[in-house]
């Protein structure tokens, strides 16, 4: 298995993290939790409902909830960050952190499920599932 690389974001503008301006943060989306994920879940949710908008928003679409699992994959590497200092991020930064979240979202809508693979042709292209009958054919 290949080593993934140390992924860093750069912030344009620094904020504070126990008393340090730091405008660099490690991060990886691996890293995040079942815990992480439902924390950044709900705290995208609070926004959205402040909002007033639908709760019911897909989470492909949701761009609070990018921006949430962009913060929880900077935390889940970073023990000495929480949620309220990632909230005091501004500008473009919020789209760099929402970036994150979205890749997270969709990374896994690309890769093959092991169903998929096992039901290609020996030609390799996946084989078309055909209906089969379930009545008996007539003899008439």
């Amino acid at each position: 298995m290949k080593k993934e690389e140390k992924k860093e974001i750069v912030l344009k503008n620094a904020i504070m993290v126990n008393g340090v301006s730091k405008n660099k943060f490690a991060y990886d989306e691996n890293e995040i939790t079942a815990t992480l994920f439902n924390e950044a879940a709900g705290r995208s949710g609070k926004v959205n409902m402040g909002l007033r908008t639908s709760n019911s928003a897909v989470m492909e679409l949701d761009q609070i909830l990018h921006e949430y699992l962009g913060m929880a994959a900077i935390i889940a590497v970073n023990p000495d960050v929480d949620w309220m200092d990632l909230e005091r991020i501004k500008g473009v930064d919020v789209i760099k952190i929402a970036g994150i979240g979205r890749n997270f979202i969709t990374s896994g809508s690309g890769e093959p499920q092991e169903e998929e693979e096992s039901e290609q042709s020996i030609s390799g292209e996946p084989s078309v599932p055909t209906q089969k009958s379930t009545t008996p054919v007539s003899a008439n």
